[in-house]
């Protein structure tokens, strides 16, 4: 989803979510349960409303497929 109507979203959406999507644990003010807003960069689609934790482990998966598909794509092109 991207996002038209940002401040219904924040009214309707991101204050009531007071779990992670990912983990199911209860958002915080520790670090780790601080709630993100998880989007992919490339399309700026919206995701889900995860913590800390889940964000980053997001951004290691993103990074891993990136890396996997491109090395997919060189080796069908030195075929």
């Amino acid at each position: 989803m991207i996002c038209q109507d940002w401040d219904n979203f924040y009214d309707n959406i991101w204050f009531k979510k007071t779990h992670c999507e990912d983990c199911n644990l209860e958002f915080g003010a520790e670090y780790k349960k601080r709630k993100n807003l998880d989007h992919h960069h490339p399309s700026g689609h919206i995701r889900h409303i995860i913590c800390n934790s889940c964000n980053g482990n997001r951004g290691k998966i993103d990074r891993q497929r990136t890396s996997i598909c491109m090395e997919i794509h060189r080796f069908h092109l030195l075929k």
